[in-house]
């Protein structure tokens, strides 16, 4: 630490502290700078040379760009003690603040901006693997990880829809790998929210659309409109061969996070591992607008659907739900078979005697219509 401060004291001349600040399970130990009581700059200190040297590389191809959305600052590096001192951003902290649906529009469009920004950066790290190769690795690592923990027709499932040659075709660019609002600092402003994007340790050149791997496993899926804020921002909604890609990318998140979830007796990614991969299973080859096309709440006891985001405020008549699928009080990933909607409403299908819900109070739980 001392090492730390005497280095420290040589950038930022002034009365400094350290604070922990990063995760305990990071691969680079981070602590808040402060003076005098104010948060002035992060110092970032990796065990690994190569993730010390991307941040860095991205960083400063940012910053030589007329980027649409902030990053923090590369104050100072240190090579030898694999150091990044890193400029701290204003604004707060983007998860589980109370956004308006219009400020969080505006937020994911200015995502979808840095993604193009991303685009533009030249890629001075050539991987010699091919992208499908890669995701048949990772596949496997953590399939053989998941053994012990998860569910085999949940895996079976999985080894079913991989399709590695969907990424055959995607260049490889620069990409965050971590995406999403635990990584955004928002500063309010007279114009709106004004987007800040931080925590680039996990930056590689990679298959473009995994930044939207995230995206689409979390927020998504509660507001599909969001999605469309994000690819307007990008400035082109993805083709399809894409859409097919960032399935085969959500699988292997959701399979890693389940995974890594069960291994760490971590509840609540084991549980959104597996809604993240019932969703995509239950998807077809192709994610629709972050993966929906409607998205409700259902309460299985009276089998009515209140549509939400876009649509809410029309309850509906829901289909009675195939075997399994009732149990689930938590994420409800309806396949496309069990669902035929209509304009008017929806079809009825018979239920199996073993699939009726529990007789107790309601259960509310979150339907994706695909």
């Amino acid at each position: 630490m001392d090492r730390w401060l005497r280095w420290l004291s040589r950038v930022l001349p002034r009365p400094l502290a350290l604070h922990p600040a990063g995760h305990p399970h990071g691969e680079a130990s981070v602590w808040r700078v402060e003076s005098r009581g104010c948060v002035v700059a992060f110092l970032k200190v990796y065990g690994v040379a190569d993730k010390w040297r991307r941040e860095r590389t991205v960083l400063e191809h940012l910053a030589a760009l007329p980027s649409p959305v902030r990053v923090p600052p590369l104050l100072e590096s240190d090579a030898d003690g694999l150091a990044l001192l890193l400029g701290a951003l204003p604004g707060r902290a983007a998860a589980g603040a109370p956004w308006s649906l219009a400020e969080r529009r505006s937020l994911h469009e200015q995502a979808g901006r840095l993604r193009r920004a991303l685009d533009a950066l030249p890629v001075d790290e050539p991987d010699p693997m091919p992208l499908p190769e890669a995701l048949r690795r990772r596949h496997r690592a953590w399939a053989e990880k998941a053994r012990a923990h998860l569910e085999p027709a949940l895996l079976d499932g999985i080894a079913d829809a991989l399709d590695p040659s969907a990424l055959a075709t995607l260049p490889r660019r620069w990409c965050h790998r971590d995406l999403s609002s635990s990584n955004w600092i928002v500063e309010p402003t007279d114009a709106g929210p004004r987007l800040g994007v931080i925590d680039f340790g996990q930056a590689r050149p990679d298959a473009w659309i995994v930044d939207a791997v995230k995206l689409w496993s979390g927020p998504w899926h509660e507001e599909p409109s969001l999605a469309d804020a994000f690819w307007t921002g990008y400035g082109r909604r993805p083709e399809p061969h894409e859409l097919a890609a960032l399935r085969q990318l959500v699988l292997l998140h959701g399979l890693a996070t389940a995974t890594w979830g069960d291994r760490h007796g971590h509840a609540g990614f084991s549980r959104h591992g597996r809604a993240v991969l019932h969703r995509a299973l239950a998807s077809n080859s192709q994610l629709d607008r972050g993966g929906l096309r409607g998205c409700a709440k259902v309460d299985l006891v009276s089998q009515t659907l209140e549509p939400a985001g876009q649509g809410a405020g029309n309850p509906l008549s829901v289909p009675l739900l195939e075997e399994g699928f009732a149990q689930v009080s938590v994420v409800l990933p309806i396949a496309e078979h069990v669902v035929d909607g209509h304009q008017q409403g929806f079809e009825r299908r018979p239920r199996s005697p073993s699939s009726s819900p529990r007789e107790s109070a309601p259960v509310v739980a979150a339907l994706e219509i695909a």
